[in-house]
C-alpha cells in the first residue's frame, strides 16, 4: 500500500512538473513540490478524460511514462532547481502543517479502518465502477442501452479512474479506498494553507486559519465518495488564480484547473465554480 501511494504522488508529482513548466514556481521546497502534486492532480483529471475518450487504455504504466517526460527532461537540460532547506519561519510553519497532515489523516483512518467494511451507498458503486475501470482500462459504460455502474458515464469518472489504476497496483479494494480518499481528504489541509498564504501574504494569518480549518468537526468526513476530488482541487485553483495578477501564463494553469473541477464530480463541481465566479467577480470590481 505504501508503495503504491508513492508511485501515486510520484506520478502526480511528475504532471505537476509538466504543467508548471510554463511558470515560476515559489523557491520553498514544501510549498514548489505540493503545489506540483495539487496542480497534477488537476492535469490528471484532465489527461484521464481526454485518454478515455481516445479510447486510450487507461492504465497506470501509461500515465507513469507521461509523468517521468518532463523530469527527465529538466534533469537532461540540468535545470532542476536545487531547493535550499533552511531553518526559517516559513519551514517551521510548513513543518506544523505536515504535521497536522499527518494528525488529520490519522484521525480519518481510524475511522474508516473502525469497522472492515464499506459504507452503504456511493462507496459500494464506487468500488464496482473502479474493479471495472481496472479491469477493462476504460471508463466508458460496456452498455448504451441501460445505466449499469452509476459513476462512469455520463457521470464523470474521474475519481473511479484514480482509484482504478492504483487498483491495477494493488488490488485491495476496500483499504485501498479508505486510504486514498482519506489521503485526499487531509491533503486538503496542506493546500488550504498554502492558499491562505498567497490570499492573505501573511503567514501567521494563514497558519491560524489552517488551524481553524483543522479543529472545525463538521470538515469533511470519512465517507468515501467523488465529492472528495473537488474539494482537493479547490485550493490549487484558488492559488493559481491568485498569481495570475504576477505572471499572466498562470491563467493556463488555472484552466486546466477549472476544468478539472468540472470533470471531477456534477454538483460539488458546479458549486464550486459558482464560488470561482463570486471570486473573479469581486476581484474585478476591486
Amino acid at each position: 500500500m505504501i508503495q503504491t501511494i508513492i508511485l501515486f504522488l510520484f506520478i502526480l508529482w511528475g504532471l505537476g512538473h509538466l504543467l508548471t513548466r510554463i511558470v515560476t514556481l515559489p523557491k520553498n521546497a514544501f510549498e514548489r513540490n505540493f503545489l506540483r502534486i495539487g496542480l497534477g492532480m488537476g492535469a490528471f483529471s484532465v489527461l484521464a478524460i481526454f485518454f478515455n475518450i481516445l479510447h486510450i487504455p487507461i492504465f497506470w504504466f501509461i500515465f507513469l511514462l507521461v509523468a517521468v517526460a518532463s523530469p527527465i527532461t529538466s534533469l537532461i537540460k540540468k535545470e532542476f532547481y536545487k531547493p535550499k532547506l533552511q531553518f526559517n519561519k516559513e519551514n517551521v510553519y510548513y513543518t506544523v502543517v505536515i504535521f497536522l497532515f499527518f494528525i488529520h489523516l490519522f484521525i480519518f483512518l481510524q475511522g474508516a479502518f473502525a469497522y472492515p467494511y464499506l459504507e452503504d451507498g456511493d462507496p459500494w458503486d464506487h468500488a464496482r465502477s473502479i474493479r471495472f475501470i481496472a479491469s477493462e482500462k476504460t471508463a466508458f459504460e460496456p452498455s448504451v442501452d441501460r445505466e449499469i455502474f452509476k459513476f462512469m458515464d455520463p457521470y464523470p469518472p474521474v475519481y473511479g479512474i484514480i482509484i482504478g489504476i492504483l487498483y491495477q497496483i494493488d488490488p485491495t479494494m476496500i483499504p485501498l479506498l479508505k486510504v486514498i480518499n482519506s489521503l485526499m481528504i487531509s491533503l486538503i489541509i496542506i493546500y488550504f494553507f498554502i492558499f491562505c498564504k498567497k490570499f492573505l501574504k501573511d503567514i501567521d494569518k494563514a497558519l491560524v486559519a489552517t488551524f481553524i480549518l483543522f479543529f472545525i468537526p463538521s470538515f469533511m468526513s470519512h465517507f468515501i465518495w467523488a465529492v472528495t476530488l473537488p474539494l482537493l482541487l479547490f485550493f490549487p485553483t484558488m492559488y493559481a488564480l491568485e498569481s495570475i495578477k504576477d505572471d499572466k501564463r498562470w491563467m493556463y494553469i488555472a484552466a486546466v484547473m477549472i476544468a478539472a473541477i468540472l470533470v471531477s464530480q456534477p454538483s460539488t463541481g458546479l458549486k464550486i465554480c459558482v464560488m470561482i465566479f463570486l471570486y473573479w467577480l469581486v476581484k474585478s470590481i476591486i
